[in-house]
């Protein structure tokens, strides 16, 4: 009898050590850091498209590493358009949406494409409101042609974050974006020849 209460002391002694330890442990470890809630895009989104709902989520990150003026609503930015195309995960900010109802600035018959042309600097000496004809530079034997004319500038995005349109932009994606309206069926091809990095522009005199 005398034995098993000896040896059930050093059981309990044993386990009152394990549990001492463990309160040890817990109260050197650091806190968890503080989290917010952060507006992240839910997949990748290509730049002047649409958010939908679907397109967002509310996540829940450190403090310390999300921006000062991060978004947390769905709704603020639900139904604007995106300045700027982003990776899946993505913090958003009010600096990352046009405002509300661009397309509507667009001529009737038209649609809005983002393109980039083959000498970022053409992008700065246009304002919202410009009419120009997009063209098509070409080697010496096709040479260059028309893609679209009377096309509108709508807005201009300068930079962008996280990477290209989607894939429909030129190999420079940190140069200007200009979001401009076109034809329905020359709006392929004008963003073709951005993705190509051949697109040009002719500035249209006011009439």
């Amino acid at each position: 009898m005398r034995v098993a209460l000896w040896r059930a002391r050093h059981v309990v002694a044993a386990l009152a050590l394990a549990v001492a330890a463990t309160m040890a442990l817990a109260t050197l470890r650091p806190p968890d850091p503080p989290s917010v809630d952060v507006l992240v895009a839910a997949h990748d989104i290509a730049a002047a498209q649409e958010i939908v709902p679907a397109d967002v989520r509310v996540v829940a990150l450190p403090a310390d590493a999300v921006p000062p003026d991060a978004l947390d609503a769905a709704d603020d930015v639900v139904g604007r358009q995106l300045a700027h195309a982003l990776p899946a995960g993505y913090p958003l900010g009010p600096g990352m949406v046009l405002g509300p109802g661009l397309a509507d600035g667009a001529p009737r018959g038209t649609t809005v494409v983002p393109v980039r042309f083959a000498d970022p600097l053409l992008t700065s000496v246009l304002e919202p409101g410009a009419t120009v004809d997009l063209v098509a530079a070409g080697d010496q034997e096709a040479g260059a042609h028309v893609l679209a004319t009377d096309a509108v500038v709508l807005a201009r995005v300068d930079g962008e974050a996280g990477g290209g349109i989607g894939g429909l932009t030129s190999s420079a994606p940190d140069a200007p974006l200009l979001l401009v309206a076109v034809r329905p069926d020359v709006a392929t091809l004008v963003v073709e020849a951005s993705a190509r990095g051949t697109l040009t522009v002719v500035l249209v005199p006011s009439p």
